[in-house]
């Protein structure tokens, strides 16, 4: 079967970045295959598409190693690998996946890195949280220390993480 799916063979600016037909992917042991309602688009991904700060591409490569884009991802479970028993085909789950390819009409993603989609929300809505949302609770919560009744100021809070700091 095929799928669609954004990739990029050089680095560069969103001109770099092609739409595609791949292989629909098959899950591995340990993984779950996606059907992706919605991945967004953070910090992180800009600097690996365009292979900066440089020192990065020692890791990614003079030429990029990896033509797949995104990390964020939630969707809806078509596929079970061997050994995942925390979700079944049918649910709905997000998560990070550094280094993979969420930017695809399927994605498959270490069902470790992944939890089931928060209610009252859509998936394409969830597919915001992870990497900025964390950013945001890890800031507060681990670095910053922030308790009730704390004051803080926020600069930045118009961007991804600085609006969910301003919420938590």
């Amino acid at each position: 079967p095929i799928m669609q799916a954004i990739v990029r063979q050089t680095y560069g600016t969103s001109d770099a970045l092609q739409i595609i037909d791949a292989d629909k992917p098959t899950p591995g042991p340990g993984e779950v295959l996606v059907k992706v309602h919605g991945s967004s688009v953070n910090m992180g991904d800009r600097l690996v598409m365009q292979g900066i700060p440089y020192v990065m591409r020692l890791t990614l490569g003079l030429s990029p190693k990896q033509a797949g884009q995104g990390q964020d991802v939630a969707g809806i479970v078509e596929a079970i690998g061997d050994g995942v028993t925390d979700f079944e085909v049918g649910d709905g789950i997000y998560g990070e996946h550094t280094g993979g390819q969420t930017w695809a009409e399927y994605a498959v993603v270490p069902a470790d890195k992944m939890a089931r989609a928060p209610e009252g929300i859509s998936l394409t809505e969830a597919a915001a949280l992870p990497v900025a949302a964390m950013t945001a609770l890890q800031a507060v919560r681990d670095h910053g220390g922030v308790e009730a009744g704390h004051k803080v100021l926020v600069n930045g809070g118009s961007g991804s993480v600085g609006a969910y700091v301003v919420q938590i």
